[in-house]
């Protein structure tokens, strides 16, 4: 029954799961319809910010921070959903909480922890100011420009020289060497059914008078600006199209339910089909939220109800197609491309630093000169931060290390998407001055959220450490 250990406290199961809850609530609201394709990827998000959550209420409850029973109160009472003719609605707030399955005391109790943590991280930023140097300071940085000498190795320019000398040896080394880089990895067949919401979109029939009342039972969705409402001839079709989709979203939620049952009895694939008018599927690659859910079944079984927030689904696996390493012959071509790439590469990291050893090792050696015998042709460019700059568009290590190098010196070798850059700055454009007055008040709060943002993260990781958490989740 236990989920974790923080500040040495044994964290109970229910609890972790009620705060991981609380954290999903808020990714489906921020993704949207995108949480189902989402939801494999952000599942080591959503423990993590769950013990996160956990950790902050162990520590304000630490430091002595408390809510009291009227702050709780006015946030639910400014919520805009409990609101009706812009007030707050006793009715509304209980009738809603019971549509959702929820008891007030634990709605309120998740609404004080909200506080609670928004009350301490409130601390935590508030302890940053920002003094006017500071802000010149971040408007110099932001204005300042260098103009400098780009020198680039590209991959391509040595792939061709790198394909005459590659041998057979060479090739079949690396097959050997690398089985993994070209095995087939295991395929599974499926097959799946279900509903979507575009296939429900056209069968859902709505009258006017479904659409009007639910325009004079949702004023909050339908409020402008200064909070009046909206004039309903003005919004007919929004609010039909918000209540389609709110029709379709209770007809995935009733077939996700009846699948449940359907499968509890058992039913096959087949008759699921025919009961329940679904629509049949096969691929090799479909939704990930399903090849999730099929991963380990045996052939011929069938997944659970997968909801990816826009369809429901149920699946079997119909064949599982083994891992197997293609012969030599086979993937010949592929071992080629790859040891091309690979080299060529290599070989441009190596010119590069070469390049860059003999400039600062030769101190006679004029740079025009250099770049002559290395055989590239410098590209002038103008580097300010971070801003693109053409060939290479945008690379944040060579733009900071465009101004990190002296003036005539070099910076090191870097990656980028052409190949290996390295730029010698040649002069410095500082700020305009006379321009700080004018971007003053809109650069100070952005400088202030920034620093409150660094002081707040490095907060949470000295709050962390001392949690000293230990997960049994996994």
């Amino acid at each position: 029954g236990t989920a974790g250990i923080v500040f040495g406290k044994a964290v109970d199961w229910d609890a972790f799961q009620d705060e991981r809850r609380s954290v999903q609530r808020q990714f489906e609201d921020q993704f949207a319809g995108q949480f189902g394709e989402l939801a494999e990827l952000l599942q080591p998000m959503l423990t993590q910010s769950a013990w996160d959550r956990l950790i902050l209420l162990e520590e304000a409850r630490r430091t002595r921070l408390r809510v009291d029973d009227e702050e709780v109160a006015e946030l639910i009472r400014q919520l805009p959903e409990f609101q009706e003719a812009d007030r707050f609605s006793p009715d509304r707030y209980r009738r809603l909480l019971q549509l959702a399955g929820t008891a007030p005391q634990a709605f309120e109790a998740r609404v004080r922890r909200n506080l609670l943590i928004d009350k301490l991280v409130g601390s935590v930023r508030n302890e940053v100011t920002v003094g006017d140097d500071e802000v010149r300071a971040a408007y110099r940085k932001a204005h300042e420009a260098r103009t400098a000498s780009l020198v680039l190795f590209e991959p391509s320019a040595a792939a061709e020289a790198v394909a005459v000398a590659l041998t057979e040896e060479e090739l079949h080394a690396a097959y050997e060497a690398r089985p993994d880089a070209v095995r087939v990895p295991e395929q599974l067949r499926l097959e799946y059914a279900g509903l979507t919401r575009e296939e429900l979109l056209p069968v859902i029939a709505l009258s006017d008078e479904e659409v009007r009342s639910f325009y004079d039972t949702h004023p909050d969705r339908f409020a402008k600006e200064d909070e009046t409402l909206k004039p309903y001839d003005e919004i007919r079709e929004e609010a039909r199209r918000q209540l389609l989709e709110e029709r379709v979203r209770q007809r995935l939620t009733a077939l996700a339910v009846d699948l449940e049952d359907d499968l509890k009895t058992p039913l096959r694939f087949e008759e699921l089909i025919a009961v329940r008018g679904l629509s049949r599927h096969a691929t090799q690659e479909p939704d990930p939220a399903i090849r999730q859910a099929v991963e380990g079944l045996a052939e011929g079984r069938m997944s659970d109800v997968i909801d990816t927030g826009s369809a429901v689904y149920v699946a079997r696996v119909t064949q599982r197609i083994p891992p197997r390493l293609p012969p030599f012959e086979e993937v010949l071509e592929q071992v080629r491309s790859t040891l091309i790439r690979e080299r060529a590469r290599a070989k441009a990291q190596a010119d590069a630093e070469a390049f860059r050893n003999r400039v600062l090792g030769e101190p006679r050696l004029r740079f025009e000169e250099a770049v002559l015998a290395a055989g590239v042709t410098p590209i002038p460019v103008r580097v300010a931060r971070g801003q693109p700059f053409d060939p290479i568009g945008y690379q944040e290590g060579l733009n900071e290390a465009a101004f990190a190098a002296p003036l005539g010196g070099l910076t090191e070798p870097l990656e980028t998407p052409r190949g290996v850059a390295l730029l010698r700055p040649e002069t410095h454009l500082p700020a305009d001055e006379a321009a700080f007055a004018a971007e003053e008040a809109q650069l100070r709060p952005r400088v202030l959220a920034e620093q409150q943002n660094a002081r707040l993260s490095a907060w949470l990781d000295e709050v962390r450490s001392r949690a000293k958490l230990r997960s049994f989740v996994d």
